[in-house]
């Protein structure tokens, strides 16, 4: 007589165990490539958050840099300085309180800021500032002259009515910078308010452009001796500055870029961002030095023609394995408003 152990369906206990075991393996199996697959998921999309975001804070910079020096005057713009003038405010993080060289009679189309971006990973990241004139709002026509009349030291100027400026999207407001230019030269005053159709250029603007006692460079320049003005023409200015923000200069703890337009508050454009170098091609009809970080004399930033950009960027939040992702990209882009020739003049 057989002594073999059977359940109710005729079963062994030892195929029980068996099928008991192998349903415990194959569970675990599939447990484990659902968890893989998942973390793969995690991964990938952390990754292509990364790339997104990179991607957008490069082409909108490239844009930028592809526009910067449009119709500003081939050797800058002339700022005021000499005597007790005050050294022009730069734009940047929020109480760094840089500014332009005190040195430089003119504003370049393109200033560099080697290292003078947050201390990154134990890199220092660069800033930049760049101008253009803003072409979303024509200031003057051949028909219809924009500026009707300047006060004499060029503290306000009354534009003509039949050109409103009040429009609460491309209207001037406090903060635009205009440029001035006629048959004297070209100065540049920040915006202090408007009334009406007035526009007043006092003291208390935060660039520090608006003096008119400046020996050199400043609005009053452009004036006759007697206290008259010739046809003048003015454009409104924009200065954007690009540079990285984290917990050591007012951002969170996750890098990001923003960009300041004029002196105004900081937009955020891109997070992760984390780390910003630039260097610049330059043009000397002799060697034409490449790769500089800051152009030294007998050189200066009216000579620059490409920007050589690398930026870097990490995931918001860890990936799985507890690590950060990471991604990178370079590239060179030509100032084509700076190196335009017209080969049919």
């Amino acid at each position: 007589m057989k002594h073999q152990m059977h359940n109710e369906r005729g079963f062994s206990i030892i195929e029980v165990l068996i099928v008991t075991l192998l349903t415990v393996v194959i569970t675990g199996i599939a447990l484990t490539t659902f968890v893989d697959a998942s973390k793969t998921a995690t991964k990938a999309t952390a990754l292509s958050d990364v790339n997104h975001n990179l991607r957008v804070a490069m082409n909108i910079l490239m844009r930028d840099l592809l526009q910067t020096g449009g119709d500003i005057p081939t050797g800058g713009i002339p700022m005021p300085q000499g005597g007790a003038a005050t050294e022009i405010g730069r734009p940047g993080p929020i109480g760094a309180e840089l500014t332009f060289p005190p040195e430089w009679e003119t504003m370049p189309a393109v200033t560099p800021g080697p290292g003078l971006g947050p201390i990154i990973n134990g890199v220092a990241t660069d800033l930049l500032t760049m101008v253009r004139v803003d072409p979303s709002l024509p200031l003057s026509t051949e028909a219809v002259p924009f500026v009707q009349a300047i006060n004499a030291n060029g503290s306000s100027i009354t534009i003509n009515a039949a050109i409103p400026i009040d429009d609460d999207v491309a209207g001037i407001k406090p903060g635009d910078l205009i440029m001035f230019s006629n048959g004297n030269g070209y100065a540049l005053q920040e915006v202090t308010s408007v009334v009406g159709q007035t526009i007043l250029f006092d003291g208390t603007a935060e660039s520090q452009l608006n003096q008119p006692t400046a020996p050199d460079g400043s609005v009053v320049e452009l004036g006759n001796p007697d206290g008259t003005w010739p046809q003048t023409t003015v454009k409104r200015i924009l200065m954007l500055t690009y540079y990285l923000v984290d917990s050591s200069n007012g951002g969170s703890e996750v890098p990001a870029l923003v960009r300041r337009t004029n002196y105004g508050p900081e937009r955020l454009l891109a997070t992760g961002i984390e780390d910003l170098q630039l260097s610049w091609d330059l043009v000397d009809d002799n060697e034409n030095p490449i790769n500089i970080e800051f152009p030294e004399p007998p050189n200066s930033p009216h000579q620059i023609r490409k920007a050589n950009l690398y930026m870097a960027a990490r995931s918001i939040d860890k990936a799985p394995n507890g690590q950060l992702l990471r991604a990178a990209l370079n590239t060179q882009v030509s100032l084509r408003s700076l190196a335009f020739v017209n080969r049919y003049k």
